[in-house]
């Protein structure tokens, strides 16, 4: 039973490091804000119908 004990334990302080890690990943971190750009291609701006 102390084997057992020893992996369950291993196991939350490993999934409590994790935790850990995100929150202040998520919290601790700012992020620099920025522009975004997405190039369209023309063929995809100016479509021509085929129809009527």
């Amino acid at each position: 039973m102390p084997t057992l004990f020893r992996l369950v334990l291993w196991c939350a302080m490993i999934a409590g490091t994790g935790y850990a890690i995100l929150y202040v990943l998520a919290y601790g971190v700012q992020p620099t804000p920025r522009e975004a750009y997405v190039k369209i291609p023309s063929e995809r701006v100016n479509v021509q119908s085929t129809g009527q």
